[in-house]
């Protein structure tokens, strides 16, 4: 393993430990999050903002069977960390994805590396309603992108149906700034970012999950991306959960010999802090 996957692993490793501390300052909000999971709901649901600090923190882990650009077994790792505090809540997120692969196209034998930071704080204007501010940053060895920088703001929904169905929608407008391995030219471009999602508790042992997101630029109509994720989430316990998803990504119009549809099964397990 190189030294750039030590130093991706070390920084997964610290965001866990920092998620582990924050479990105990949500201590007082525990009952409030086992009740009605309030990270995936705004900070008025319930009619008024809290002013306590609620932390949620989990990880996640799956093993992939991958298609498109690459074929063959990948492993993925994330982190995410929210904590809420009145009406803002903060949301932050480390993925890293890695595999020893065989690339399409003749490429041979690859260590697949795909690093992404997210991070985006959002206010509560209404009982429905949001305000979000954000960044992603990308590195993705696979398709020829060194760093891809995205900034947006807009507004966004999250609410319920009865006590089964969790609804997520939102609109954004940003910038994104790509830099690419490869010697071509940087691109970079104003846009307009959507998303949904939509989680469905079945029965207690059994939640189905879904999400969607588009990113379409202004400079280039022909430009695109879109990806769309669903499986299943088994509980077991309140704190761990098994997984079954299905990925499917596409790029309108990568660089190189990029493929543009990439697609993947995975199994793997959730659990929180």
């Amino acid at each position: 393993m190189g030294s750039a996957r030590w130093r991706h692993l070390v920084a997964f490793v610290l965001v866990a430990v920092m998620c582990n501390a924050g479990a105990a300052s949500a201590a007082e909000g525990q009952d409030r999050s086992a009740a009605g999971r309030w990270w995936e709901t705004g900070s008025l649901t319930d009619g008024m903002a809290d002013d306590r600090f609620l932390v949620h923190s989990a990880g996640r882990f799956s093993y992939d069977e991958a298609d498109g650009n690459i074929t063959g077994k990948e492993y993925d790792i994330s982190a995410p960390l929210i904590i809420r505090y009145w009406r803002l809540t903060n949301h932050f997120e480390y993925r890293l994805q890695l595999a020893e692969q065989e690339l399409e196209g003749g490429r041979g034998d690859f260590s697949e590396e795909v690093e992404t930071i997210s991070e985006e704080l959002r206010l509560d204007l209404f009982k429905y309603l949001y305000a979000v501010a954000g960044y992603i940053r990308t590195k993705d060895d696979v398709r020829f992108i060194d760093k891809r920088h995205t900034w947006f703001g807009g507004l966004g929904s999250n609410f319920t149906l009865g006590e089964s169905h969790v609804i997520g929608v939102a609109a954004y407008y940003g910038y994104e700034k790509m830099r690419y391995t490869l010697d071509i030219e940087d691109f970079e471009s104003p846009g307009w970012m959507f998303q949904q999602s939509w989680k469905w508790q079945i029965v207690p042992a059994v939640r189905f999950i879904q999400d969607a997101f588009y990113l379409g630029f202004s400079e280039d109509a022909n430009r695109y991306r879109w990806r769309l994720g669903y499986g299943f989430e088994f509980p077991l316990g309140e704190k761990f959960a098994m997984l079954v998803t299905r990925e499917v990504l596409w790029d309108n119009q990568p660089v190189g010999v990029a493929k543009r549809k990439d697609t993947g099964l995975s199994v793997g397990f959730r659990f929180a802090f």
